[in-house]
């Protein structure tokens, strides 16, 4: 067995997502991240994924909050530093993640920045006007997204098609 040290940058764009529709409100989820991480691998044959390990057990919650939550497997912490709207239906978290994480042979550490996008519009069944300021779109979308609770994210399959 021996160790092998390396950067890793996770891919650019959205690694991690989910959608679901709620009523009279579709709701999409999007994550990504920025920077680059230490890598350790212990062990021999082809190292695993680590953009697998990052993203193990995501989940966001508190998506009608300015500051959703975002947990991760272990040794993930999610903080976040910033909140943005953009017109006419996404609300985007800033922050930072710091990863302290070891599983299956492979040490992942460092901090790496963060974007999580969340979506909402009417399905089609409803004509509303669109919202034109963070506080009009926690108006408009703020009870039936305290309503779903949280959502497990998936890895995002553009990234997965581009592999």
């Amino acid at each position: 067995m021996y160790s092998q040290t390396y950067g890793y940058q996770p891919p650019r764009g959205p690694v991690a997502g989910a959608t679901t529709g709620l009523g009279k409100v579709t709701v999409s989820v999007l994550l990504s991240f920025d920077g680059e991480l230490v890598a350790v691998w212990h062990g021999g044959g082809d190292r695993p994924d680590p953009l697998a390990s990052l993203l193990k057990g995501l989940f966001v919650s508190g998506l009608d909050t300015g500051a959703p939550v975002v947990r991760g497997g272990t040794g993930t912490r999610f903080r976040q530093t910033g909140l943005d709207f953009r017109p006419p239906d996404t609300k985007v978290s800033i922050g930072r993640c710091a990863v302290d994480s070891s599983a299956h042979g492979l040490e992942l550490n460092g901090v790496l920045g963060y974007r999580l996008e969340v979506t909402a519009n009417w399905n089609g069944r409803v004509q509303r006007e669109n919202p034109v300021s963070a506080e009009q779109w926690a108006a408009f979308f703020g009870d039936p997204l305290a309503s779903l609770g949280g959502l497990v994210m998936g890895r995002f399959q553009a990234e997965l098609m581009s592999r």
